[in-house]
């Protein structure tokens, strides 16, 4: 409950341009993992648990990076895109081969 009033506090604190307050508010947000994301169409937010991050630590050995928990969420957002496109893809050849 709190977490989703400080999302519609960071809204505001947004829209009224008040970037230091955004920023205290997505760090805050953050401990609790309560990502806050711009995205074209507003706000996304995710809600996440620690078994999220389970697979972090592998993660950062085999690609030789350090993650905060943010740039990880990003991190996985961006390879999510990047596989749909790939399936997408494959999608539409086999439908074409037919």
């Amino acid at each position: 409950m709190i977490s989703q009033i400080c999302v519609l506090i960071f809204g505001y604190a947004r829209v009224g341009k008040d970037y230091k307050l955004c920023d205290e508010i997505r760090n805050y947000l953050d401990t609790h993992l309560v990502f806050v994301f711009d995205a074209p169409h507003g706000q996304e937010v995710y809600y996440l648990t620690d078994s999220y991050f389970k697979w972090k630590s592998k993660i950062e050995q085999l690609r030789g990076l350090i993650f905060t928990n943010r740039k990880f969420v990003e991190y996985r957002i961006k390879e999510d895109i990047r596989i749909s496109a790939i399936f997408e893809g494959w999608l539409v050849t086999t439908k074409n081969s037919k």
